[in-house]
């Protein structure tokens, strides 16, 4: 489900680096919020709770992965590096519970890099865990249907590639925290390998599987961050000169819409 603490987006592990070195001891909070009409159940629950406690909490960085980031990922820093290998989730830093209404309500607590981490992966085993719970109709592991959907999808993924690359269109693959299996992401990777305008992945177990450029800067997690440990009205200016003094000019990306555009220029 899980499969490497690399199964995630670079912006989650460069961000994790600009907190550590900056913001060391600061407290962060996540709620998860479900935008959809999905209900869930107690089997559901369960699941993802032992996915928790015993997969996610296993993950370390192993040696070949420390050895890659250190040759492709030149902006993380060989102490970031040094603190990544051991670094462990934590599962104590995830309540997750089924209210009456059957909604799921997950929070995360704790400090800030050490939480940072959680979001997207807990986002993609959740999706993952609903298919093979409570929308069975396809999980992506029946023998007697699986291999023709999952020859379908890539088939329409390979589709969508040649029209883009046709028409000259540069993209980049983001879909981490909304596969419906990690299963269906490796096809998906692999079908859109040939394509010649694909320029990397969000994801660095892929990126690193498939020979691709792992693709990410910052997210808006950042700022709003930076707006609650020092303060709103020029949140956008602090976070960045932040940005700057950790990367040095690396990763010159900033977003411009946290708070609005208006807010921001």
């Amino acid at each position: 489900m899980i499969k490497s603490i690399l199964d995630n987006d670079l912006y989650k592990f460069t961000m994790q680096m600009a907190v550590l070195e900056l913001f060391p001891k600061a407290e962060a909070e996540y709620r998860f919020t479900n935008r959809g009409p999905q209900r869930f159940s107690r089997e559901f629950v369960e699941e993802l709770r032992r996915v928790i406690d015993e997969e996610i909490s296993a993950l370390v960085l192993t040696e070949d992965e420390y050895q890659w980031l250190g040759e492709n990922c030149s902006f993380l820093k060989p102490m970031y590096l040094e603190y990544l290998k051991n670094f462990r989730f934590k599962p104590g830093e995830v309540k997750v519970c089924l209210t009456e209404e059957k909604e799921l309500d997950i929070r995360i607590k704790g400090l800030w890099h050490s939480t940072i981490l959680w979001e997207i992966v807990l986002m993609a085993a959740v999706s993952e865990i609903y298919f093979t719970t409570i929308e069975k109709e396809w999980n992506g592991k029946s023998p007697s249907t699986s291999e023709s959907l999952l020859e379908a999808y890539g088939e329409k993924i390979l589709e969508i590639g040649k029209v883009l690359e046709e028409n000259g269109c540069l993209f980049a693959e983001f879909g981490t925290r909304r596969r419906r299996s990690f299963e269906l992401h490796d096809q998906v990777m692999k079908t859109l390998l040939p394509i010649k305008t694909l320029t990397g992945t969000s994801n660095v177990f892929f990126a690193k599987k498939y020979g691709l450029k792992p693709i990410g800067t910052v997210g808006h997690e950042w700022i709003m961050g930076t707006s609650a440990l020092i303060g709103l009205r020029y949140a956008n200016r602090f976070a960045f000169e932040n940005w700057v003094e950790v990367y040095k000019g690396d990763l010159g990306i900033a977003l411009t819409d946290t708070f609005g555009s208006e807010a921001f220029f």
